[in-house]
């Protein structure tokens, strides 16, 4: 059903710690920990957000815009140790791949010689 908003309505048990007299809900598998929509949406919004603009992903949605920015940050801290060390290991490899090329340039002028 992409691009067609949706309402769940789920019924999810409530609990009320009798130490601390805190509330908390039933956790739901396929429910963000911390947002009312669903893992596949997050997932969605999280992939949408790198090709359109804040405003247009929650305007088909229908969410609020800074529901999407803040969903699109959450994303990049997840991503960026990943991210920095794919950008590192190309540097190292860049390196490797310049440092070799200098070497076999320079063993080639010395045989022309």
């Amino acid at each position: 059903m992409h691009a067609k908003r949706v309402g769940i309505y789920v019924n999810r048990q409530r609990y009320k710690c009798r130490e601390c007299n805190e509330t908390f809900f039933e956790n739901l598998p396929d429910m963000d920990v911390n947002r009312s929509v669903t893992n596949r949406l997050i997932n969605w919004i999280q992939e949408a957000s790198l090709e359109k603009t804040f405003t247009s992903v929650a305007e088909e949605i229908g969410v609020d815009e800074k529901t999407v920015r803040n969903i699109f940050n959450d994303y990049v801290d997840e991503i960026k140790p990943k991210l920095i060390l794919e950008l590192l290991n190309g540097l190292v490899l860049m390196k490797s791949i310049c440092l070799k090329t200098i070497v076999v340039s320079s063993q080639m002028l010395k045989t022309s010689q």
